[in-house]
């Protein structure tokens, strides 16, 4: 999914920049993603890219971990 986040990211327009507060992160798994000020991978709401992690995270007997 880091591929699918990365081109979806490219649509992220100036105003979303600021809203929530996003940079590039620049090292770890996240290494050139934009990022929140938490460190969390921002995942743009187009093409139910949100939508399939979402259900990717929370099938299996544990649910997301």
């Amino acid at each position: 999914y880091l591929d699918q986040i990365r081109m979806a990211q490219k649509t992220v327009t100036a105003r979303q920049h600021t809203e929530y507060k996003l940079n590039v992160a620049t090292s770890g798994p996240a290494e050139g993603l934009l990022v929140n000020d938490k460190g969390k991978i921002f995942v743009p709401d187009n093409s139910y890219l949100r939508l399939r992690l979402f259900i990717t995270a929370h099938q299996g007997l544990g649910g997301h971990r």
